[in-house]
């Protein structure tokens, strides 16, 4: 159960956002088997993130507080096995979405640091919800303390 299945190809570049749109009316439910993230549950996992976090926030947990909670959290969700994993990979500050923003001249641009592929097979599922990370600096860190 360590190793992700091989990748099959079902990455081909950037998604174009007619396709995203499409799929945001007219959503694959079903999972695929071209790889591991389009087989994920991605309603379920992405609805249980947004639970999770609020329900951290809620809570006041940040930071470490928050990530040493996510397995226990993620594993009172109930999930089988590899939507646990893909929500805890979600979850993580390691792992998870992040979207970062570059400036190229008068077009700034956005991407994606972690995430792009399990984007995808979400968009591709039509899920119109779930969690990225985003780093912010502490206060005393910004007022140069």
């Amino acid at each position: 159960h360590d190793a992700l299945p091989i990748y099959r190809g079902c990455m081909s570049g950037t998604v174009p956002w007619l396709r995203c749109l499409v799929r945001q009316l007219s959503p694959r439910r079903q999972a695929r088997d071209c790889c591991y993230y389009h087989s994920i549950d991605w309603h379920r996992v992405s609805a249980a993130a947004v639970r999770i976090t609020r329900q951290a926030h809620n809570e006041g947990l940040v930071g470490e507080a928050f990530a040493d909670s996510t397995f226990d959290l993620a594993r009172a969700e109930g999930l089988p096995f590899e939507e646990r994993r893909a929500l805890t990979e979600l979850l993580s500050e390691g792992a998870g979405i992040q979207i970062g923003r570059a400036d190229d001249g008068d077009r700034p641009r956005r991407y994606y640091i972690n995430g792009r592929h399990r984007t995808t097979a979400m968009l591709d599922a039509g899920v119109r919800r779930t969690v990225i990370i985003r780093w912010e600096m502490p206060e005393t860190v910004q007022a140069g303390q």
